[in-house]
């Protein structure tokens, strides 16, 4: 959901950058477990399946429809299918990055040719229609079933969170922290809920839940120090914490079973899932990240490279309740920086 692949090495950078919440700021309130029926086995093999562009899968839905870009423009992989490459619109580079049941994907397109500058929010009704695009700079990052589209859009000088209602034409930017300026979207679940980040009066950065009442939208920070990626429809959050995969309720409960520095990039609609990044775990030379799946007990199994090639990296970005795994890899040698990748273990 939210976050592609190829900015993966970028967050874990920032992470040793990331500053603990302040202790004095209400944390977030634990919400209950989901039901024991979201609480599946790891899948215990897959089948890997890559594709020759240089890129990304960024997401999946239920129907295994996956979405994220390819040279240089938002891709569509429908399950049984060819990749589709989607229109841009008005501009001339797209990238998808999320995808609802419906099939509805959101991202953002670029005027520009060659540089990812100047995005703009973009909304696809199925991966064969031109996009909405809103005449903002920013980007679109997820999608709920009811067509609810969360983003960041900069508004003077400073990005800002917004919610568009997409049915219903209508768009409004989430409110600060107490004396912030600043907010980021990064998910959103069915029951509305949004996840993303806010600055305080000091400048800090926490990771925060909007949830829209009869008199707007509220902010609540989570707390325990996660940087949340993703949330589930329990209030499940996934991300990073002191520099280690993690999972919250959404204040941060524990970690990954991981090896070392590594984040959780997304969750299963239902929570049963999280899939991330391993940095810790490639230990043999070129390796530098492995992907992996992991269940709700923080137990996790790495994602497994294509066969017939020396494999420098994998990521993995989107997962199902089923356990299909979208994502990347990264090939020494490839002509490609990076490619799309799927694990299916039979969806």
């Amino acid at each position: 959901m939210r976050h592609p692949s190829s900015t993966t090495l970028l967050a874990l950078l920032a992470l040793c950058a990331a500053c603990a919440p302040d202790s004095a700021v209400e944390p977030g309130t634990p919400d209950l477990p989901p039901p024991a029926a979201a609480r599946v086995p790891l899948p215990g093999s897959f089948t890997v399946a890559v594709y020759p562009v240089d890129g990304w899968f960024a997401d999946v839905n239920r129907a295994n429809l996956a979405v994220g870009m390819g040279n240089g423009g938002a891709i569509a992989l429908p399950q049984g299918g060819p990749m589709h490459f989607m229109a841009s619109g008005p501009g001339r580079i797209a990238r998808a990055l999320a995808v609802n049941n419906s099939g509805i994907i959101v991202g953002g397109v670029s005027p520009n040719c060659c540089a990812w500058v100047d995005l703009s929010p973009a909304v696809w009704t199925s991966f064969g229609a031109t996009p909405v695009v809103l005449p903002d700079s920013g980007e679109a990052v997820d999608v709920n079933d009811r067509g609810m589209v969360v983003g960041t859009v900069l508004r003077r000088g400073r990005d800002r969170a917004f919610a568009w209602d997409a049915p219903a034409g209508s768009l409004v930017l989430l409110p600060t922290l107490p004396g912030g300026r600043r907010t980021t979207a990064r998910a959103i679940n069915n029951e509305e809920v949004i996840l993303g980040t806010a600055e305080d009066l000091k400048g800090i950065v926490y990771t925060v839940l909007w949830r829209r009442g009869a008199t707007g939208w509220t902010v609540q920070v989570v707390g325990g120090g996660i940087d949340g990626l993703d949330l589930d429809g329990w209030l499940g959050v996934v991300g990073v914490t002191t520099g280690r995969a993690s999972f919250g309720k959404p204040d941060h409960a524990g970690w990954y079973a991981t090896a070392g520095a590594s984040q959780a990039e997304a969750v299963s609609p239902g929570g049963a899932l999280a899939v991330g990044t391993d940095w810790g775990a490639a230990t043999t030379w070129p390796q530098t990240t492995i992907g992996f799946i992991a269940d709700r007990s923080g137990r996790i199994t790495w994602l497994p490279f294509p066969s017939g090639s020396m494999w420098r990296a994998s990521f993995g970005s989107g997962v199902t309740d089923c356990g299909l795994v979208v994502g990347t890899v990264w090939e020494l040698g490839s002509v490609f920086t990076a490619q799309p990748a799927v694990w299916n273990p039979g969806c």
